[in-house]
């Protein structure tokens, strides 16, 4: 049985382009399931070889995800493993006598190195919310998570929500870890230091009250690397809930390398990892 790297990121500033990018590159080796304990925004042609879901869904969908790039015109259920019934109802056996099916059928469709493993990106969409505001699927549960552990080499589960802000201070409720989660992958946006605090941090006013001192006023404030410091230390900041290794992801680093030097050397005493990921 292959052991499932299980991995939450959490966060603000990057979590989706992070995760994606993260599967392409895993992808070349191993098999990649993506999803999420929150909400996360529906994937994109080329950024998947299967979507995962049950057919009540897809029906209900079929033109929107065909109407706005999320399946191809032609040949769509290549891209799909239909499953009869909700997840949680159904049979383990099943699900992967579909995937070991799919993966027959996409290498008979492609020239395949054989000197090396070729894996696939696989999404799956537990539930699936379109509206006026969302456009996003939901809520994969452990129990969900226990059928396909030990089937993918990675599984990839956004954690978090930051409802497009690029900076957060966790609400009481998130973010939601799994059990089964081996690492926690903090994405912090390194542009957001000296940024107004004002308007720019989703849950700005718990922000304040935890980070930053008492007779504070918001408008005249900046953020600062101290408060970047607190919020990645501190119990109930960006780590919160967190299980297996911590791992602090510094996305957008620019050229100019003073403030994450100064960041790293301020965390060297934690049990954090840190990694960068550039500005594109």
């Amino acid at each position: 049985m292959t052991m499932s790297e299980i991995i939450s990121v959490v966060g603000a500033g990057g979590k989706t382009t992070f995760i994606e990018d993260c599967a392409q590159n895993l992808s070349k080796f191993n098999d990649i399931l993506i999803s999420t304990t929150t909400k996360m925004r529906l994937p994109k042609l080329g950024k998947y070889n299967y979507l995962i879901m049950n057919r009540e869904n897809f029906e209900i969908y079929k033109e929107y995800f065909l109407k706005n790039n999320i399946l191809k015109s032609e040949n769509y259920l290549e891209e799909l493993i239909l499953l009869k019934n909700r997840l949680h109802y159904f049979n383990k056996k099943y699900i992967f006598k579909n995937i070991k099916f799919a993966k027959r059928c996409i290498i008979s469709q492609k020239k395949v190195n054989f000197h090396k493993k070729n894996g696939y990106i696989y999404y799956f969409l537990s539930e699936i919310l379109i509206g006026k505001s969302n456009k996003k699927f939901a809520h994969i549960t452990d129990e969900q998570i226990e059928l396909f552990k030990g089937k993918f080499e990675y599984i990839l589960l956004e954690s978090d929500g930051a409802k497009e802000k690029s900076l957060k201070f966790p609400k009481t409720y998130e973010p939601v870890i799994s059990r089964y989660t081996t690492k926690t992958i903090a994405i912090f946006d390194i542009n957001m230091i000296g940024k107004p605090i004002k308007d720019n941090i989703y849950n700005e006013e718990e922000f304040v009250k935890n980070i930053v001192s008492d007779n504070f006023e918001n408008q005249e404030k900046t953020i600062s690397i101290e408060h970047i410091y607190k919020l990645i230390t501190i119990k109930n900041g960006l780590f919160k809930n967190s299980k297996g290794e911590k791992i602090l992801c510094i996305n957008k680093v620019k050229s100019d390398y003073n403030i994450y030097n100064k960041l790293k050397k301020m965390l060297e005493d934690t049990d954090i990892q840190i990694v960068t990921k550039k500005m594109k």
